[in-house]
This record gives structure tokens, sequence and C-alpha cells, in this order.
């Protein structure tokens, strides 16, 4: 817009000393500010331009800007650059001199009188918005010199005592023309929009819509003067002037009588609404009221000033019809062409971002204006139309060949369109406005790309919040000078926080307005690539804009996050930091604000110590707080308390390392805190601050610290109820060298505890006075730094010793396993619980850790007359694991389990009935050591006489004790079956404790055996060790002659020959009785098994593969009789076999395996040959080796010639021999090489037994196939 096409006839041209503002910033060089300052330091007139292209909010932190010598400030748009006093200062101070303010948008001013502007000199402000500004007299501006305002606008501005919009004091004069006063008020009686005590002018603008009780529009008080010409003054209530016009007041249009004009007379119009649209943007920089279509202020004005342009300036001029309209707005006062007339488009200028704008007056029905673009870059660019109430818009987007993109039409009056498409870099578009229904009134047409710009209000992009109040938009800025204007709604009050999370490249800053365009506050201290944060404290329901911009490095790709007033789970970037002091102390607040609402917090540690973390919540609210380590590691949750209570937790920090604080809320989930972090304890001498150690009922109870420095101390007092022996433990951790002092109720020193060294415990016992207060005084030397526990117990701690949040597992008295696992601990149960298992009386806590997974035996070994239970539980914050109280007074409970090794175990240990006494809890490993002759594991012989016991020696020393009693008399078999690697060995006692046999023979992984006489009911005691290799897995087989069905580790092994031929004996004792048996195959082939069964046994037999899968069971004849079956085995597999009996189910066997037939000499076990209906009988064979042999028995049907047939399969060199019954060789049949078949004929005899022996030479093993044919 061009002031001198507007007002070429008011403004003097002079040559001045020109300034130069380059950036937005508030002082340095290239600011506003230090631009002021040169201008006010050289002599005579000076002038201050912008930088093309500089855009955005310059906001003021200095105070304001004080002009105090003649000066031009050619601002480059009040759409484009706004001067922002964030409230705190006012924004312009002219004191002297003829000066200029053209082009810029005042916001955010605050001061007794002016706040935007304050003139004692001759100011000229042309083409401005001065808004939003606050003040006790003149909102807006306060003039005490000589001021002409023109083509501006003053809206939103406010005022405690008079002139909510301008004030203009006794003796001054102010001149305003073809300016809008809008919507600006008082809470004093004179002047919403203007209060005037010296000389006022006002022609051919628009005062409308002002608040104050006296005088909304204008004032008119003392020895003021007014003069309104052309002007229209509207309002939606009376008593719109206070005072009277002068007389040269002439075509005027008054919404209300006042200031004595009469309609009819002098061209005014008095009583009548003016028809104009609500403030906004109808081309231009600033905003207008735009006269509606029928307006009665068409036409019906004068231009006493001969101005070419309204308000709007540009195309827009100042008479279009017979006569200027009334008022600061030209109905028709455009040019645009319409709908087709392509050449004729009016074309909006882009900035380097593709944004711009334009504004337009739809007069009637059918009208419509055509504009035209050509964007610098491809890429999305978004087209809104901006319509007033009552206005229905529509919007078409066409390109350079007239063929349409998008039409946007809500069909529905006030609404706002919106039409995006995709560009091309350096093509024409076009774009038509037209409307329906309600088809006239003003507009505008902005052209944005992914986001608004800066002041662009009305087309920010909504960041929608979700339930906790955290949203995000992402954006892209594309150039210097592109800005990004999003708009949110708080849904809670309080503090919020506003996280622009720029990528790689972009040195990003955002600032934060209010719902009137207010600037609050802004942040821009990161450099390239760095994120900038911003808390504020925001009402709830209200709208809030966020704008975004780059410098220095000013493109790139960006993320905006709306969080409540801290970040929630996993945005652990965005954490808010806990600053703490060099103890480690410090504060932040906080409100959760409803369930799933939570608050992230950090901090780091200079030191290493204890800290004392409190969440102090509000009056019901129920909080809970989680702690995590610098990688994202959950470490504890904190949550005991209910609605109201505080939550304490006591954390290990170590120096240098962050840590993390997550906040929320359950139950009554909603409410304000305050997090404390705290150093742990008072110091020496402050007896009234000492921290509390509160006792239970059984006198116990604790507390913990940290010494940071070598003159460091806590101090501590408790206060004993009862009357017993008290012991104060000072735990201390590794690297601190700590003692402490005991102090009677009067400070006067009982003992001091410094036996240990580093890292030493210190203890002392002694009886204090029921009721009476004592201090202890914790510190350290030689190594003063570290942490460490202060507790007060009887002999152990309890199951729950406190009354605060520190949890008592820590504090379990450690009973410390040797290498042979084994430990006892002792102690005493003073008061006891009402039933079985009540932690409410004395109760006593220990903890256990096994180095290495395995099994552990506890004992309770009680006292006679006392009757104790124990509780197993496993990890620390613990869970039940098991209970023991199966016996009355006086019995001891134990327990044998399995545990994991590395794990702390905790066993708890209280009474009932007879409730107190005297206890040694003892662990061991799976099996009592050598010479605990009564807790020897007892093994159980079943009617098999067979028993199995696992275990596993520790280490060099350990040792396992079993008991078993005989149920039979004769001999029974041990077996210690050691794992690879471990040499075990065995003894055998007599009941009477007398060693009876040593066994160890063998080496490392050798299982060492022993048949030992046994008589019925005979107890024996079997220990077991190692030496050597002495540590490793076992298995302990009682058993007769073989180990049962299942015990598969133990299975008798069966060696087999290279012909696959082996065999066992064995005894089946009774029905329930098996014997198990092992081998592996030497060679690929089938197998014969053969139970042979002595008179009277009735006996079977199973096989089974590896996987323990049955291939086979034969059961089929009676007493005495042999079962045999066939498996395919193959070379180098594992097969089991188990013997057993039924029916007659006990006796002697013997079991044979050899391969597909039996081998020579085997005459009972030969394979038959069956002749078939024409006399033929043959069977297929497999030679495995050159020992191997296969016998047949043939027994002919009739008497006659036989041709015997060894068909050999290629290479495999095979003979045969033919026995008569009574074993004699009848004939060697060898003839062939491999491969070639062997035959002879001779006369057999009917019922003749004949034996048929295959075997190999030369080329030995192979398969083949016997025939014998007629």
């Amino acid at each position: 817009m061009s002031s001198h096409a507007m007002f070429e006839g008011l403004e003097s041209r002079q040559l001045l000393a020109g300034f130069t503002v380059t950036n937005t910033r508030d002082a340095g060089a290239g600011s506003l500010r230090q631009a002021v300052l040169d201008a006010n330091a050289a002599a005579g007139a000076d002038v201050i331009e912008f930088s093309s292209g500089l855009a955005g909010t310059i906001a003021l932190s200095s105070g304001e800007l004080n002009v105090s010598d003649s000066l031009s400030i050619n601002g480059p748009g009040a759409n484009a650059l706004a001067v922002n006093a964030g409230s705190a200062s006012r924004v312009f101070n002219f004191t002297s001199g003829t000066s200029f303010l053209r082009r810029l948008s005042i916001t955010r001013g605050s001061a007794t009188a002016g706040a935007g502007v304050a003139n004692a000199g001759t100011l000229t402000i042309e083409a401005c918005d001065i808004s939003s500004n606050s003040a006790v007299a003149g909102g807006a501006i306060a003039n005490t010199g000589t001021l002409t305002a023109l083509g501006s606008t003053f809206a939103y501005n406010s005022a405690s005592g008079s002139g909510g919009g301008l004030f203009n004091d006794s003796g001054a004069g102010m001149s305003l023309l073809n300016c809008t006063i809008s919507l600006n008020s008082t809470s004093g009686q004179y002047g919403g929009g203007i209060d005037t005590l010296g000389t006022l002018t006002v022609s051919n603008s628009t005062i409308a819509y002002n608040f104050a009780s006296a005088g909304r529009a204008i004032s008119i008080r003392g020895a003021g003067s007014a003069t309104a010409i052309s002007t229209i003054i509207a309002s939606s209530q009376s008593n719109v002037v206070y005072g009277v016009f002068e007389a040269g007041s002439i075509n005027n249009l008054l919404q209300y009588s006042g200031g004595g004009l009469t309609n009819g007379v002098n061209g005014n119009i008095v009583g009548v609404d003016p028809f104009m649209s609500s403030l906004s943007w109808a081309g231009g920089p600033t905003k207008v009221h735009a006269l509606r279509d029928g307006s009665p202020a068409i036409n019906k004005g004068v231009n006493p000033n001969s101005l070419t342009t309204d308000q709007r300036g540009g195309i827009y001029a100042r008479q279009v019809g017979a006569a200027v309209d009334v008022g600061a707005f030209e109905f028709g006062g455009d040019d645009y062409a319409n709908s087709g007339d392509w050449a004729g488009a009016h074309a909006i200028t882009l900035n380097a971002a593709d944004h711009g704008i334009g504004a337009g007056v739809l007069e009637q029905t059918f009208d419509t204006d055509l504009f035209k673009i050509v964007p610098a870059t491809s890429g999305l660019i978004t087209i809104t139309l901006d319509v007033p109430d009552g206005f229905d818009g529509w919007l078409e987007v066409y390109n350079s060949s007239h063929t349409r993109l998008v039409r946007a039409s809500e069909w529905a009056s006030g609404r706002d369109e919106i039409a995006p498409f995709t560009a091309t870099a350096g093509q024409t578009y076009f774009i038509v406005v037209g409307g329906f229904r309600q088809p006239d009134g003003a507009y505008s047409v902005l052209i944005a790309d992914d986001h608004a710009d800066a002041g662009e209000w009305t087309y920010a992009s909504v960041i929608t919040l979700n339930s906790t109040g955290d949203g995000t938009r992402t954006g892209v800025i594309d150039v210097s000078g592109d800005t990004d204007l999003f708009k949110f709604t708080p849904v809670f009050s309080g503090t919020n926080t506003i996280l622009l999370d720029v990528d790689s490249g972009l040195d990003g800053w955002i600032e934060l307005y209010d719902f009137g365009h207010n600037l609050l506050a802004s942040r821009n201290a990161g450099a390239t690539n760095g994120d900038e944060t911003l808390a504020w404290s925001l009402t709830a329901g209200q709208a809030y804009f966020v704008l975004v911009g780059g410098w220095r490095n000013p493109s790139g790709s960006y993320s905006i996050r709306i969080d409540d007033d801290h970040a929630d789970y996993g945005a652990w970037s965005r954490a808010t930091v806990i600053s703490l002091n060099a103890e480690l102390g410090g504060v932040r607040t906080g409100v959760v604000e409803r369930v799933d609402d939570t608050d992230l917090f950090t901090f780091a540690a200079s030191i290493s110590k204890t800290i004392t973390i409190t969440l102090d919540v509000a009056a019901g609210f129920d909080g809970w707080f989680e702690l995590y380590d610098a990688n994202h590691g959950y470490l504890t949750r904190q949550n005991l308390r209910g609605a109201g209570g505080d939550e304490v937790r006591t954390l290990a920090v170590t120096a240098g390392h962050a840590y993390y604080m997550l906040v929320g809320g359950w139950r009554v989930p909603n409410g304000g805190y305050t997090i404390r972090i705290n150093d742990d304890h008072p110091d020496a001498d402050a007896w009234d601050s000492a921290s509390l150690i509160t006792l239970n009922s059984t006198g116990d109870g604790a507390s913990s610290g940290n010494i940071d420095l070598p003159s460091d101390t806590d101090l501590f007092k408790f206060t004993q109820d009862i009357s017993a022996t008290t012991t104060i433990w000072l735990d201390v951790a590794s690297d601190l060298d700590g003692w402490f002092e005991l102090y009677a109720p009067d400070h006067s020193l009982i003992v001091r505890q410094n036996g240990g060294a580093t890292n030493g415990d210190e203890f002392f016992s002694f009886t204090p006075v029921p009721g009476q207060t004592y201090f202890i005084l914790v510190g350290g030397w030689r190594n003063p730094g570290g942490g460490y526990s202060i507790k007060i117990d009887d002999d152990h701690p309890d199951y729950r010793t406190f009354t605060d949040t520190l949890a008592p597992w820590p504090r379990a008295s450690a009973i410390s396993l040797n290498s042979a696992i084994d430990g006892s601990r002792s102690g005493v149960i003073g008061v006891t619980g009402r039933y079985t298992f009540d932690k409410a009386g004395d109760t006593d806590l220990f903890r256990f850790r096994r180095p290495e997974s395995g099994t552990v035996t506890i004992t309770l070994d009680v006292a006679a007359g006392f009757d104790g239970w124990f509780q197993l539980y496993r990890h620390a914050p613990a869970y039940l694991f098991l209970e023991m109280n199966n016996k009355a007074a006086g019995g001891d409970e134990s327990v044998k389990i399995n545990v994991v090794g590395g794990e702390d175990y905790y066993i708890l240990v209280g009474g009932w009935r007879v409730p107190s006494g005297d206890y040694t809890i003892r662990i061991s490993d799976d099996h009592a050591d050598a010479g605990d002759w009564s807790n020897a594991s007892a093994m159980s012989i079943n009617a098999s006489l067979d028993s199995l016991g696992e275990g596993k020696v520790e280490a060099t020393g350990d040792t396992d004790l079993f008991t078993f009693t005989s149920s039979v008399s004769g001999a029974l078999t041990i077996t210690l079956d050691a794992a690879s690697g471990f040499d075990g060995w065995f003894e055998v006692y007599s009941a009477d404790h007398t060693l009876l046999r040593r066994q160890n023979l063998w080496a490392a992984g050798g299982d060492e055996t022993y048949q030992l006489p046994v008589t019925n009911t005979q107890t024996f005691f079997i220990l077991v060790g190692g030496w050597r290799v002495p540590t490793g897995d076992y298995r302990l087989l009682i058993s007769d002659d073989h180990a049962d069905a299942g015990i598969w580790p133990l299975a008798t092994d069966i060696a087999l020959s290279s012909t696959v031929d082996g065999s066992e004996t064995g005894v089946i004792e009774s029905a329930g009785d098996t014997d198990l048996f092992r081998f592996a195959a030497v060679a690929t082939a089938n197998a014969t098994f053969t139970l042979d069964a002595s008179d009277g046994f009735d006996g079977w037999f199973e096989v089974y593969d590896a996987s323990q899968m049955l291939l086979l069971r034969k059961n089929l004849w009676g007493s005495g009789t042999d079962e045999s079956g066939s498996v395919a085995l193959t070379a180098g597999l594992v097969y089991y076999v188990l013997v057993g009996g039924w029916r007659v189910p006990d006796g002697h066997y013997t079991l044979v395996i050899s391969d597909d037939h039996a081998d020579a000499l085997a005459w009972s076990s030969a394979t038959a040959l069956t002749p078939n209906e024409d006399g033929h009988a043959g069977a297929p064979g497999l030679i495995e080796s050159a020992d191997d042999t296969d016998l047949f028995l043939y027994t002919p049907a009739a008497t006659g010639a036989v041709t015997i047939t060894l068909d050999a399969v290629r290479g495999f060199d095979g003979w045969f021999e033919i026995y008569n019954a009574d074993y004699t060789l009848i004939r060697r049949v060898n003839t062939t090489g491999a491969g070639g078949d062997e035959v002879w004929g001779f006369h057999l005899t009917q019922g003749q037994s004949y034996f048929v022996l295959v075997g190999g030479t030369l080329a030995p093993n192979g398969r083949y196939t016997l025939n014998l044919n007629d």
C-alpha cells in the first residue's frame, strides 16, 4: 500500500538520515531499539526503514521506545510486523520533534497514559494497527501535543480511567482521517472510543461498538471541542456521545441520537443502523467495518480533505458512486474483474514463503471477484476465504488453462471456506470468490503454505488437545521470514508447556499470544537444531496462539507440542528439570489433572549419596510416583498411602547420573502436589529437628542416610516404649568408615561407637528407660563419604517395622552360607501373635542367597515349649513362597525347596499358642552334611527294592547324608551315578553310625557301585562327597540287581559285540519290580530280543528308543516261556529294554540281544524256515562283520531232494554250511567270489531237523537271501 496515494496532499517530503532495522530482536545491532537510539543521537530529522521481507514480532523486554527528536519510522506493513511490549511497558513515547509512524502493528503496551503511543510533539500516524493496549487514560494513544492519524485502526484497547481508545488532553489537537475506532472500552466513565479535553476533528472515519458509561463513542469534556464530518458512529446501545459536536459537523450517520445532531439537518442521519459488517479484513493492511449492500451510508458523505482512497488504500477509491460513502469504507470501491475475465484478474503478491492476502467486497447477488497468484515454490498451497457473519461465500481455484482444480463451499452463512491444492512453481493460478443466499459482504482471501503466517489469526492451524491437555502439530519453515501460526485451547487451567522440537538445520523460535493477540512470552534460546521450551500459566477454555519462525538458519521442519504443566510418561527429552543444590536439595510443583495424566521430571546428582524424595500431595489427592534411571529403566514405584497421604522413598544416586521421576494419581486421581528432594537429616546439635525413628510395638525401627563430607553428620531421635534390650546397628555402605554416638535425653553422651574400619558396621546394645527420648548422631572419618542405615531392633528386624514407607527387606539379618551351602542364625521370639502367621507380634526376618541354583533345606529348630512357624519369601519387596507350621510346641519345622541362584530369599520366624522362645534357623544345601544324622534325607525303598536320590556336592568339604531302612533280607546294590567331570565317593554307615564301606574306585565321571548285605528293618546311612574334581551333580540309586522303569540314567548297560550280540541276567522280585537296560547299536540292522525266562516265571519285555518312545512290547507266552521279537536298529543310537513279569511275576531271566538271526552254536535260537505248499522256504539276512554268522533251522515236510541257494548281493562274498540235528557238519559251500551265489543240492529226510549256517569271507559283510527249493 502506498501512503502517497492515500494522503498525497498531507505528507511533506525531505531527505533524512537513515537507519535500517534488520532483525526482530529487542536490542543490539540491527534492532529497532538501537535504530531509535542512533536516531536520537543523530542531529536533525532521521528516518528508520526495515529490511525487505522482515516480518514477525519485535518483543520489547527493555522498556518503551523513546523518540526524542524528529524521526520517521516506516514499517513494512501493519499486517507484517508488530511491536509488542508484553504488557510490561509502553510501546512508543514521542517526547518532542516532528515525527511519522507508518505501517506498524503496536500492541500489548501498558502505561498510566498512552500504552500504545504517548505523544508530546507533533506526530503523524499512517496505516497502523494500534490494538490490545491498556492504560489508565488512553489505551491506544494519549496525546498532549499535535497528532494526526490516517488510514489506521484502533481496536480492543482499554483504560481504567477514560479514553479506552484515544485520550486527547486539554490544549492538545487531534485529527482522525479514514480511521476505524472499534471495540475499545473503559471501566471508568468517559469515552469508550475517544475522550477529548482538547480539539478533535474526525473525518471520513468509523467509530463503532466502543463502551463507556458516558460517551460510548466520544466524550467531549471541559474546554474540549469535537467536529465530526462524514463519520459513522455506531453502537449497540444508546448514549453514544457525551457532549455536543461543533456546528460544522455534517454528513454523519449516528445509530443513536447524540452530540446535538438532528436527523436530516446538515446531511446528518440520526437513529439509523449503518448496516455494516463486523471488524474484519476487507483488503488493505488494517481491519475495517465494511458497508453492506443497502447501507444508508452509501453515497451520503463528503470529502473535505480530497482523499483519493478509503482507509484500505491502494485500489480502493474514496468515491465510487455519486458521492463518497459515510465512514472509513467505500462500498464497491474495488475494481476486481468478475469470473471469466481472466486477463483482468487482480494479482495477489506472494512473499518468499508463498503467503499473501487479498480482500474485497461482493456488492450484490451474482457478483464475483477474480484473483491470480504465481507461487515461487512447488508444494501445498492453502487458500482460505474468510467471511464475516451474514455472508455466505464460496471459493474456486483454477489453473492457467482455466480448468477448475477445487471448489470450497460449506453453504452456510459466516462459514470460512478452505481450498488446498498442490501448486507448481512459476505457474499462474486463478481464484474466484462469490456468494449466494447471503451473497454480499466483505471478505479476505489468505494464501498460505502449510500454516498461516504471523498476524493471520483467523487462519491459525488448530492444535487439538487430548483429555490430559496434550497435543501436537508439525510444519515446515520454508524461508527467512516464513512463520507458522497455531491456535489451541487448554483443557485445564495452570502451567502449560510449549515445546518446539526442531529438525536438523532449523534455528527456530516460538511466541505465545493470548486470545486478544497480545504477546505473552517468547523463546529463542537454542542454536541450530536446538529445541525451544516455554512454560506459561494458561486459563482453561481460553484460546491461545503459538507463532513459529526461524532465524540464522531459518528453514527446516519441526513439531510443536503442547503439554499440561509437565511432560507425560515417555517424553523423556521433555522432562521438567528439578535443579538440585550442592546438597542435592530441590523442589518442583505440579498438578495431575485426571487419572490418565502423568508428569515427568528429571534431576541429576552432583555427588553420590542417598536422597529422600517426597511427594507432598494436596488434601484429597491420592498420588504415586515412579523412579527411572538415565536409560529409562524402571527402578521403583511408591504408592503406599491413600488420598492426601504423602509418598516418601529414598534413592541412592550416583554423581554425574541423571534420574527421572514420574508422578500420577489414582482412586482420587487429580490434585496439586509438591516434589521435595532433600538432604537426608539434620546435623549435630540440632536436637529439636532430629529425624524421628518411629518404633513399632515390638520396639523396632529404622532410617537411612548419607554422609557426604567429613564434616557432615546426621541426627536422629527415638523413644522406646517397652522395657527390653535394644540394639542400635549402624549398617554402613562400601567405602564409608562410619561411627555413631548415643545420647541420653539430656543430650549427655552415653557411648561413642567406632570400632569398625571402612565398611565395618557398628553395634551397641543397651536397655533404655521406657518413654524416654534418646538421640543417635551418625558421622564418618578416614573414609567419610557413603550411605548407611541406622536400625533399632530387638535381636532381628520385624516383618514390618516402620510407620513410614521404608521397606524392611534390606534390613533382614543375613544368614551367610559357606561353600557347602550351610549357615545358621539364632534368635528369640518375645511377643507372639494371636494366630499362626500373625505378623502383629514379634517376628524375626532373615535373608540368604544361594550362589547357584539348587536345593536348600530350611529347618527351624525350636527350644522345648516354643511353638514356632516360619514363612519363606522370594525377592524384595517379596512375595510369599511357602509357609511351615506343621508341628506342635517344641516341634521343629523343616522344608526342602529349589531356589534360584543369585536371588535373595527371606525367612520370617514367629510364634503362636506357646508363643515365645529361643530358636535356631538352619540352612543347608539339598541334603544334611556329615554328622547331622537326625536330618539325613530319607530314601524310601519300594516293593521292588528300589529308591532314587539326587543331589549336588557344592564344594570341597561338602557332603550329603541319606538314610534308608531295608524291607528285605539279602543284598541291595548302591550306585553313585556321577555327572561328567565329578569325582564322587560314598560311604555306608550302620544305624549306630559305624563305617561299613567307603567306595571310591573311579576317577571323575565314573560311577561307584557296592552290593550291601542287608537285613529286614535294618537302618543304614549313606554319605556322598567328592575329591580331586570335588563338585558336581549326582544320582544315588538303591536297587535290587537293576534300575526300575523310568530311571533312565541308571539303566544297566549291555555291551554289544560287533555282531550285534549281547546279554544280561536278572531277577524280578515282585509284581511291581522292573529291570531297565540300555545299549548302543553298533550297526544298522534288525536285532532280535529274547527274554529267556526261568521255569514258572511269566516275563515280558519292552524296547524303547533314546527319547523313551515305545518300539516293541512282547508278552505272548505263559510261565517259563521265552518272549522274542525284532526291532530295526540304527547304528550309533541308544535303545532301552525294560523287563518285568505278571501272573507269575517273579523269577530269574536272561535277556539276549542278537542281530537278525542267531549266531553259530546258538542252536536253540536258530531262525526257523517254514516251507510253503510247494515245499519252498527262505529268509533274507545281513552279515554285519567277518565274525557275524546267521543260523537257520529247516524241517522238511517230505523226503526228497532240496536245492539250497545263498543269493548274495553284489560285493558280498558269502558261504553256508549244512548241519544235521546232532550239530554234525554235512557240507560247507564256498565256491564263488564276492557277489556270486552259492548253490548245493542234497537229499533230506521228512521230519529230520537240519541247520544252515551263513557267513562271509574276503568281502565279509552284506545282504543275502537264503532259499530252499525242492
